[in-house]
């Protein structure tokens, strides 16, 4: 506001609505920008946490995916080289190979090899299933991990 005399003894009160001489932010400005930058920040936090969230599911599903493709393709290898294969039950696999013998089974939480475990301690092993027709040479084996991922093969033997 300015104050001037005018030439009859009046005084004029000029006031001024320009943001010229005046600093910084007025309170409603400061709320609105802070409601602002509080809405693109939680849209922020939600996207980051649900991006998050997806990898770490899709990492679990492709360690399942990598231990049961390395114990098929372990289990296929073995057979590839058989020399005599035998079944005792639904879970232990015997191979005779001309280097030795190789014996799969289930403990419950993993597949072992000769007593030691092949599989993985980051994923369990929760189903495995092998049958053998000796008259066709036919060994079926099922792998299931975690209860949710399970892969089949068949090798025939000679």
């Amino acid at each position: 506001m300015t104050t001037q005399r005018g030439q009859h003894g009046f005084t004029r009160h000029h006031f001024s609505a320009s943001r010229k001489n005046s600093a910084g932010f007025t309170l409603i400005e400061m709320l609105v920008y802070l409601a602002l930058f509080a809405l693109i920040m939680t849209g922020a936090f939600v996207s980051a946490y649900q991006l998050i969230e997806h990898s770490a599911r899709t990492q679990a599903q492709v360690e399942r995916s990598e231990e049961l493709g390395f114990l098929i393709r372990k289990i296929t290898w073995a057979l590839g080289s058989a020399v005599s294969v035998g079944v005792s039950g639904d879970d232990t696999l015997t191979i005779v190979t001309g280097a030795g013998t190789l014996r799969f089974e289930h403990d419950g939480e993993a597949l072992l090899l000769n007593g030691e475990p092949l599989s993985s301690n980051r994923v369990s092993v929760s189903g495995w299933s092998v049958s053998y027709e000796p008259g066709s040479g036919r060994v079926a084996v099922g792998v299931t991990i975690d209860e949710t991922d399970t892969v089949s093969t068949t090798v025939y033997v000679p």
